[in-house]
């Protein structure tokens, strides 16, 4: 093929190649900046070594939709494909970065290095990040379209899609996690903080069948999870596994949380049934369903204060004795025992000693058995306040169902195992 030679690297019939250092000088001086701008021809490629950044906007005026496709590859090169013209590409070798300006492309291909920033800012199209995992800061968005994301890692991730769906097949990574669109799907999510938001505001927006939100692995110490999509008879949250602090806070909806180690809030506004599986907790969870039932299940493991507490067309439900060890002056006088229940969790082999006595003898002594089971469970020591300083040392969890039923049950070990292994 015919080659020419310009100064800002050598030109093929179908490919550019470019380098810092090799671009047109745009002053004077050991300050003087490089820069080069170049118009991407129908079918050509760009290859550009030695960035650190991307930006890909779209031009002004652009009315049509852009599908971008982002690969991360071994290479220290990033090459840009389009099958159309319209793409104008800018490098400042001052700041190792590129912007890309799209046009009248609709399709635009990028293969990048590992480790780079890119940030993607569309009216209307799709993006999708896939290869290996990409590694510096991250920031898609589109005004209306889907956003579509592999593996990744970030101090700050922004995942935007208004009028669109996000997911991520495999994981993301990040110390400041904010994701926005009409559905959220997440594989698993590993973050210090989160912010996510599913808000419907397409009508005919399809609802997954796993709810608005749904993810398979939650690890983070500080997540908020909101759902707005009014009117809904369907899943609204599903969280399958969840390891730190979370608050869900929902419009209407089913909320469904089947493995939770650590703290939790969830609320649903409006109509919809809460369910929940303890597997272990910490500090203080509350759970509360405005217009529904709430299900309470709770590992073997599991010891903790508790407080239930039906509407007025409900009840509270155990699922068997010796559920929970009631303590009816914490609510204090006057409370309806059969809407409203406090007392402690304990765990398996505890509850098992209890229903041994109430076959034998017929008597338990419920505080003397309380104080035997915490003590051990958590090493308090000799001397140590034994009764009123016992609380102070376990998580508590308190479930409400406003309008509606709450449901307890404690699983054997048997029972915890089966659930969480199938």
């Amino acid at each position: 093929p015919r080659t020419m030679r310009t100064t800002a690297g050598v030109v093929l019939s179908r490919r550019l190649v470019a380098w810092p250092g090799a671009c047109r000088q745009g002053a004077r001086g050991p300050l003087a900046r490089r820069w080069l701008s170049i118009d991407m021809k129908k079918g050509r490629s760009i290859g550009i070594r030695s960035l650190g950044s991307i930006q890909v906007r779209q031009a002004p005026g652009t009315d049509h939709g852009l599908d971008i496709q982002v690969t991360t590859t071994w290479e220290d090169e990033v090459v840009l494909e389009s099958g159309d013209s319209g793409v104008e590409v800018a490098v400042d070798e001052g700041s190792q970065s590129a912007v890309i300006t799209v046009g009248s492309a609709s399709v635009l291909r990028l293969a990048t290095p590992e480790k780079i920033d890119l940030h993607v800012e569309l009216r209307l199209g799709d993006i999708r990040l896939s290869g290996s995992k990409l590694e510096g800061e991250l920031s898609l968005s589109t005004g209306s379209g889907d956003i579509t994301v592999n593996k990744a890692r970030s101090e700050n991730m922004r995942l935007h899609a208004p009028q669109g769906a996000v997911g991520v097949t495999s994981v993301v990574e990040a110390s400041h996690l904010c994701v926005e669109a009409e559905t959220v799907s997440l594989k698993k999510a590993n973050t210090r903080k989160a912010s996510i938001t599913a808000a419907r505001a397409t009508p005919d927006r399809p609802l997954p069948s796993q709810g608005a939100v749904s993810i398979d692995a939650l690890y983070s110490p500080d997540t908020e999870i909101h759902c707005t999509w009014p009117g809904l008879d369907a899943p609204a949250v599903s969280l399958d596994c969840v390891h730190g602090s979370v608050a869900v806070t929902c419009e209407s909806g089913d909320v469904s949380i089947q493995r939770v180690t650590g703290s939790l809030e969830a609320t649903i506004l409006g109509k919809g049934d809460l369910k929940l599986n303890v597997d272990s907790l910490q500090d203080v969870s509350s759970i509360a369903a405005a217009s529904g039932d709430v299900f309470l299940t709770v590992s073997h493991q599991v010891a903790a204060l508790a407080t239930l507490q039906a509407g007025t067309d409900g009840q509270v439900v155990l699922a068997e004795d010796h559920t929970l060890v009631e303590e009816p002056g914490i609510l204090g006088e006057g409370s309806d025992q059969a809407r409203a229940t406090a007392g402690y969790l304990l765990p398996d082999d505890t509850r098992a000693e209890l229903q041994e006595q109430a076959g034998s003898r017929g008597k338990i002594d419920l505080v003397g058995a309380r104080d035997t089971a915490f003590s051990s469970f958590f090493g308090t020591q000799e001397g140590s306040d034994g009764g009123s300083g016992m609380d102070d040392q376990l998580p508590e969890i308190h479930a409400t169902a406003r309008v509606g039923s709450v449901h307890l049950e404690c699983l054997s070990w048997r029972d915890s195992i089966k659930r969480k292994f199938g």
